[in-house]
């Protein structure tokens, strides 16, 4: 029995160090295209329920990234979700970007549920075509 316990922690690395390396690999094209002293990512931490609050955090945050010249925003995000009207500001908020959103949970044991479920997966469609 302890040998399956181990086995089935052990099995969380694999996915972690993916996850990491996948991280790694979006974000190196981004740092290799300007020098490194222009080179800038802002980190935006949020823990709680998403609410205004919320909302304006992120949309502050997005401002700062924009007006700095940064590469991209890290939005490390630890919620149980919240307000369905509030996510949906920040999805559009995160969408009409010019600047790269990415969405890491964090810490260890973090979670972005329900809501926070739908701020992971917004991306923006940016399409040369029609939608079909």
């Amino acid at each position: 029995m302890p040998l399956r316990i181990r086995h089935k922690s052990c099995s969380r690395w694999p996915r972690l160090t993916t996850a990491i390396v996948s991280l790694y690999v979006a974000l190196c094209p981004i740092l290799s295209l300007s020098p490194a002293h222009s080179s800038e990512i802002v980190v935006a931490t949020y823990e709680g329920v998403i609410n205004p609050v919320a909302a304006e955090y992120l949309h502050d945050a997005l401002t700062f990234a924009q007006t700095s010249g940064a590469h991209a925003l890290i939005l490390k995000l630890d919620t149980p979700g919240g307000l369905d009207t509030s996510m949906r500001l920040m999805i559009k908020d995160m969408t009409a970007s010019t600047t790269p959103v990415i969405v890491y949970v964090a810490p260890s044991g973090g979670r972005a549920a329900s809501a926070g479920v739908f701020l992971t997966m917004a991306r923006p469609c940016r399409c040369d075509g029609p939608r079909n």
